[in-house]
C-alpha cells in the first residue's frame, strides 16, 4: 500500500474542516463502525501498528475525517465540471492538428472534449484547494514535491 503524501494529508484536513458549511448531517455511524472493525482486523497483525497503541477513539476520528473529506471532494468535483463548447473543441483540434493525426474533427471531438473537461476540472480543483489553504492558513514547513 502506498503511504499518503504530506500534500494528501494536508488536503484531507482541509476537506475535513470545510464540510461543516455544506452538510447538516453527519457520516453514518454504522459505516464508521464497520470501517473501524475492518481497519482493526487489517492492522492487528502488524507489530509496528500495535506499538503505536492507537485507541478506537483515535481511529474512529481518523476514519470519520477521511469519510467527511471524501464526501466533500466528490461533491466539489461534480460541481466543478463545466461543459466544453464546440468552439473550444474546434480550436484545440485546429491548433494541434499533428497531435490528432488522420482523425477528423468528428472522430476526435469526444476525446478532445473529455481532455479539456479534465484539464478544466484539475485547474478548478487546484484553485479551490488554494482558496482553502488561505482560508485555513496552511503553512508548510517541509518541502512538498
Amino acid at each position: 500500500k502506498v503511504e499518503p503524501s504530506v500534500e494528501q494529508i494536508t488536503r484531507e484536513w482541509l476537506l475535513f474542516y470545510e464540510p461543516s458549511t455544506f452538510y447538516a448531517n453527519e457520516i453514518d455511524s454504522s459505516l464508521v463502525n464497520n470501517l473501524l472493525a475492518k481497519a482493526r482486523k487489517n492492522v492487528e497483525k502488524y507489530r509496528q501498528w500495535k506499538s503505536l497503541a492507537v485507541s478506537n477513539s483515535e481511529l474512529r476520528k481518523k476514519i470519520k475525517r477521511h469519510l467527511e473529506a471524501k464526501r466533500l471532494y466528490v461533491f466539489k468535483r461534480k460541481a466543478s465540471l463545466l461543459p466544453v463548447s464546440n468552439v473550444a473543441v474546434e480550436t484545440e483540434y485546429n491548433q494541434n492538428r499533428i497531435k490528432y493525426g488522420n482523425l477528423t474533427l468528428e472522430e476526435a471531438k469526444e476525446s478532445i472534449r473529455q481532455n479539456k473537461s479534465n484539464e478544466n476540472l484539475i485547474q478548478r480543483m487546484e484553485q479551490w484547494f488554494q482558496v482553502l489553504e488561505k482560508k485555513y492558513k496552511v503553512q508548510r514547513f517541509t518541502k512538498v514535491s
